[in-house]
């Protein structure tokens, strides 16, 4: 599997923490709410994260005032808050970590006033992930680092997560048009590879960090992280991941973890959703399914992580 494969590509794992003067932020530190989010990053220095509100069995009055002031969808019965940062102290921190060629975001959540990023790097990328963090701690209200650690699966962080809210990993296949195929770059199209997603982007490039089977012959595109590990990051052009990564921002649902691979004919995909978007995800795949039919797509494997 996917989520397997990716160990030791990535070594280092962080957590930091922080609060900011937000509503939204507000509201959960008064009412002790654990909010989970998905993010994207706009052109220019906006973030706009989706929070997502736990199901509760009565809305009071205050809760009903916010829902309506940002805006709130709901998909699937759950209640999605939209904020944008913009140019904010938190949309410079998020932009000064994706500067850093191997930072890949694992998750971003909300609980009790504090936002919680975790993500992983190379161990090249060591001493510019501390001068990002140092820095970030001058100008972030409450700011630390919760964990920094070395040699944790990608698996083992999100069955943490899993603790306080129930994730499934989802792994699925395509295989690409031949005219798809024939269209890629040929350092993508002759090698094996497997790629994480740094973060989801909204109107800008999508970038992700590549590790390659075999040696290449030539690494015009590529930022190198690793050459000897065949590590390196570039922007991804895949129309159906773009697709994927629209559909999510529109509905919205909530994807973590974004891993594909490609063997030259067959692509995969593997996620983390959690429980309650389940079905919306599957939806929103089977929609791209209809808007792009000449992707030969399957689902092989769908787990709850606490089984895995």
């Amino acid at each position: 599997m996917l989520i397997h494969e990716i160990n030791g590509i990535l070594n280092n794992s962080c957590e930091i923490s922080f609060s900011t003067e937000s509503e939204i932020s507000k509201f959960s530190r008064e009412h002790d709410i654990r909010l989970q989010t998905n993010l994207f990053l706009e052109n220019g220095d906006k973030v706009r994260v989706m929070h997502f509100l736990p199901k509760m069995e009565k809305e009071t009055k205050e809760i009903q005032f916010l829902l309506t002031k940002f805006g709130a969808k709901t998909v699937e019965g759950i209640k999605c808050l939209p904020v944008t940062y913009h140019n904010s102290i938190f949309a410079r921190l998020l932009f000064s970590l994706h500067e850093l060629p191997s930072v890949t975001v694992d998750h971003v959540f909300l609980d009790s006033g504090r936002y919680h990023v975790i993500f992983r790097f190379h161990d090249t990328d060591q001493r510019k992930v501390a001068n990002a963090l140092l820095n970030a701690s001058l100008y972030l209200n409450e700011f630390r680092i919760d964990e920094m650690e070395q040699g944790i699966p990608p698996l083992e962080t999100f069955k943490k997560l899993g603790q306080f809210e129930p994730l499934y990993y989802v792994e699925m296949s395509t295989i690409p048009p031949e005219a798809e195929t024939m269209n890629m770059k040929e350092i993508y199209r002759t090698n094996k590879w497997i790629r994480q997603i740094k973060i989801e982007t909204h109107d800008v490039g999508i970038t992700g960090v590549y590790k390659f089977s075999d040696a290449l012959n030539g690494t015009d595109g590529l930022t190198e992280i690793s050459g000897k590990d065949r590590i390196y990051s570039a922007q991804v052009r895949n129309p159906f991941l773009v697709n994927l990564i629209a559909k999510s921002y529109e509905i919205p649902v909530t994807v973590y973890k974004r891993i594909q691979s490609f063997d030259g004919k067959e692509m995969k995909f593997g996620v983390m959703v959690p429980e309650v978007c389940l079905g919306s995800f599957f939806k929103m795949w089977a929609n791209t399914r209809e808007t792009m039919p000449g992707w030969d797509q399957s689902v092989s494997y769908v787990k709850k992580l606490n089984y895995m």
